[in-house]
């Protein structure tokens, strides 16, 4: 079913449908989390054959940190500029062939790059889902939605611990970034068919692309909330591997039956307190 066009409103899929752009970005928030991990996860092996310390792999670590906090914004005021579905294409296409490229580094200076562009290519992740939510949803869904299309970094993260352990393992670390090659590009495919009407409507562009306001008390809101959930989590899922396989000594093979734990309570909270924020929206604009 399609409701009824006008000529100020594209026609929009309704029912089951409407949920379909955002489940699409929920599997663009799902891949985000599987390439940025498999260095996580293996990163037991990964020091081990290419010599690397600790203080390296943070380094690398925080190669990431640093682009993907920069992109957020970024990336945020881009789409507005170019429109969500090329953007996304681009964003995504980036970062797939940035976690492909891990697979031929194998010093700081390389892991440090791959991991940067590969953190800006990502930054695109959240502002695509909240956009997504806003631009194929009703008001009264809208919450539900982003809790939809950022689920799957939880998914993500439960998921890579299961599906490249076994890869590296069998062939070594190097293929399994390979993989995360092929579900990109899979992702481009789906994305290129759904980012258009009826399930996401052409949204209006900017002329310009315009950075958040930094004196916008929503702005630090949104920050702080992000930020402060996001500083503790991500210090667990990137150095938990290397915690416990050098001070408890756990082989390559444990971890990967139990590195998808932390992630499992963060992933049915978003789908809770998104349906809690749908209760408590009323009417409330702000």
């Amino acid at each position: 079913m399609i409701s009824p066009a006008t000529d100020a409103q594209p026609r929009l899929a309704v029912g089951w449908r409407m949920w379909v752009a955002s489940g699409v970005i929920m599997l663009c928030s799902w891949l985000s989390y599987v390439d940025r991990q498999v260095l996580a996860v293996l990163s037991p092996m990964i020091l081990r054959d290419t010599r690397l310390s600790v203080e390296a792999y943070a380094e690398a670590v925080s190669a990431f940190s640093f682009a993907y906090m920069i992109a957020n914004p970024a990336w945020g005021s881009i789409l507005d500029r170019i429109g969500l579905r090329i953007g996304m294409l681009i964003a995504v296409g980036v970062w797939t062939a940035a976690s492909v490229s891990h697979a031929w580094v194998g010093g700081l200076v390389g892991f440090a790059t791959a991991r940067a562009v590969l953190g800006f290519g990502e930054g695109a992740t959240f502002p695509g889902g909240l956009r997504t939510a806003a631009d194929s949803l009703p008001a009264d869904r809208r919450s539900r939605g982003m809790a939809i299309a950022y689920s799957g970094s939880t998914l993500g993260a439960i998921v890579t611990p299961l599906l490249v352990t076994p890869v590296a393992l069998a062939y070594g670390w190097r293929p399994a970034f390979l993989i995360t090659g092929a579900l990109g590009a899979m992702w481009l495919a789906a994305w290129g068919t759904v980012a258009r009407p009826p399930w996401l409507i052409d949204s209006r562009r900017t002329p310009r692309i315009n950075l958040p306001n930094l004196r916008e008390r929503r702005f630090w809101m949104l920050a702080a909330g992000m930020g402060l959930g996001g500083a503790p989590l991500g210090t667990v899922l990137t150095m938990s591997p290397v915690y416990l396989n050098r001070a408890l000594s756990m082989t390559q093979a444990e971890l990967g039956r139990i590195l998808w734990a932390p992630t499992l309570g963060w992933g049915i909270g978003y789908y809770f307190f998104g349906w809690i924020a749908d209760r408590w929206v009323a009417d409330r604009q702000r």
